[in-house]
């Protein structure tokens, strides 16, 4: 089990998420503020009715350098022209992403497995995770695709623990390369200031704890329908994106990272899509539980084209649930799955 996949602990103080990354040497010779849409981006916009000066040049003018480079407007047409072409997106969804787009920019965040194991019941499982601090479901992609899209509907959490620690719930990402290194990215149940919420977060490995949002999402609540899509553009950062479901110009959650000095990039990146419950205390027997959190639609974007996650493009021993031993990975339960792009995962402490 790689460390990358451990989850996050309990957290009661918030953390501030944002810190300044120093930019990579390359990336200031490659200033998307002065980088036009490509022809690819504007016959999209043209065909779909979207007026391409949307995207001109003084929507930069708000931004600093780096912003700008993470922030390229370019990438982002092409990866929802991608996405569209695999969800068969309206005109109407495709105006409102480009408008969310355009009102939320990006935020530059800091950045310098053998076969499925059986059980009695047959649920579809994974390998256990001996280290871990949580119990959940993963399905994780072959290496290879820059890109995976996928619909989530957030559970009902309780986080329980009269005493101890409570548990977080979390639907996220694990976005990976060739080597040991990876991030997590995607929504927690959490506490902060006393708070409790869903809030975006990333971890990135080596990290003590995530980073989140400050403020809970208030809109948030159990049963919300959100978009996820995370793209390792062509300037190797990971663009991370938490959108309403129902109306893509509601931005919940916006982060870039840069990847390209942890040695992934859009030729070998892996997506491993997790929904988890954690306690810090590895204590999972506290009554706390997370009901009906569910994936849907999840696609992955190569060079070669988009498919949604199946058998031949995942990997084996990464797809279902896990725990930190057998007897626990049966407190996870598969409501429902359609193999292995869509599930509906419950988990009881």
């Amino acid at each position: 089990m790689k460390k990358f996949f451990r989850k996050a602990t309990a957290i009661v103080a918030t953390v501030t998420m944002l810190a300044t990354m120093t930019t990579p040497a390359f990336a200031a010779e490659n200033n998307a503020a002065s980088e036009p849409l490509s022809n690819e981006a504007v016959a999209f916009l043209q065909e779909h009715g979207v007026d391409p000066s949307i995207f001109e040049v003084s929507a930069y003018a708000l931004m600093d350098e780096e912003t700008a480079i993470a922030n390229s407007y370019n990438e982002s047409v092409l990866a929802l022209k991608d996405a569209t072409e695999a969800n068969n997106f309206t005109d109407e969804q495709i105006q409102k992403y480009v408008d969310g787009l355009i009102s939320t920019p990006t935020t530059v965040v800091s950045g310098n497995e053998s076969g499925i194991e059986p059980y009695a019941d047959n649920q579809p499982s994974a390998d256990n995770r001996e280290k871990d601090d949580g119990i959940g479901y993963e399905v994780k992609s072959n290496s290879g695709y820059y890109q995976e899209t996928a619909y989530a509907t957030l559970p009902s959490v309780y986080r329980a623990a009269s005493t101890g620690s409570h548990s977080d719930g979390y639907l996220f990402y694990t976005v990976s390369g060739s080597g040991n290194w990876g991030i997590d990215v995607g929504l927690a149940y959490c506490s902060g200031k006393n708070i409790e919420g869903w809030r975006g977060f990333y971890l990135p490995e080596g990290a003590i704890r995530p980073e989140y949002q400050e403020q809970p999402i208030t809109s948030l609540k159990a049963g919300s329908l959100v978009y996820f899509t995370g793209v390792i553009e062509t300037n190797n950062y990971l663009r991370f994106r938490v959108l309403d479901g129902n109306n893509f110009n509601t931005v919940y959650y916006d982060i870039s990272y840069y990847v390209g000095d942890h040695s992934i990039y859009r030729t070998n990146a892996a997506f491993n899509r997790q929904i988890t419950l954690c306690n810090a205390a590895k204590n999972f027997n506290t009554g706390a539980y997370l009901r009906n959190g569910q994936f849907s639609d999840a696609y992955i974007y190569s060079s070669s084209g988009y498919s949604k996650t199946i058998a031949s493009n995942t990997v084996s021993n990464h797809r279902g649930r896990f725990g930190t031993n057998s007897d626990n990975a049966k407190q996870v339960t598969v409501n429902s799955y359609d193999p292995w792009y869509a599930e509906n995962i419950s988990i009881k402490f």
